[in-house]
């Protein structure tokens, strides 16, 4: 009698152990999920500044006819001048064809003009997924890891932004040691590329 007791309080106990270790690897798989959760919205908050001048820039009409007629003082007044009010640090537009008309990156405390792309740029429409009119990626260059925001340009009256586009703006933020910083400071957790 005495063996079947103990029998059945060690199986109870074993019953309890396992559905206690259950019940915490449940709770540690949920609080993987909300880590996740948190850390990519911290990403998309980090982001939102270089999402938003792409979506602003790539929707103009005077960008529109910048592509086709290149004017270096309204670049220099119009484009280079966002450095100051966006997070990032390069900036490339395109002509439909991927000819390079312009571009600026952040040097030091000043600005470089002619940038070279990370990417080959011969088919502008390999970056943008089919029927897509924006793209976003990350790219290793010289510099450490950058993040790519990229869109066709279009004129307003373009809503639904339909049929070919004028040409590609798009532009980067490199994710460097403070970027990586901040994101694990707001994540309280660490950050590695």
């Amino acid at each position: 009698m005495i063996a079947l007791l103990a029998t059945a309080l060690v199986a109870g106990l074993f019953f309890v152990l396992y559905d206690d270790f259950n019940h915490l690897s449940g709770v540690q798989r949920e609080r993987v999920v909300e880590k996740q959760i948190f850390f990519d919205q911290m990403v998309a908050m980090k982001s939102d500044p270089l999402r938003r001048l792409v979506l602003d820039y790539s929707f103009w009409d005077d960008m529109v006819k910048f592509v086709a007629r290149p004017d270096p003082r309204w670049a220099q007044g119009n484009i280079d001048s966002n450095f100051a009010s966006y997070q990032h640090d390069a900036l490339w537009i395109f002509r439909p064809n991927g000819e390079l008309v312009y571009s600026v990156n952040r040097a030091g405390k000043g600005l470089e003009h002619g940038a070279p792309f990370p990417l080959p740029t011969g088919d502008m429409g390999l970056l943008f997924a089919a029927k897509e009119k924006f793209t976003h990626f990350f790219v290793a260059t010289g510099q450490g890891v950058m993040e790519v925001f990229g869109a066709g340009i279009y004129s307003p009256g373009n809503v639904e932004r339909r049929g070919e586009p004028a040409g590609f703006f798009l532009s980067g933020m490199l994710w460097g040691r403070a970027h990586i910083g901040e994101l694990s400071y707001l994540t309280r957790g660490v950050v590695m590329l």
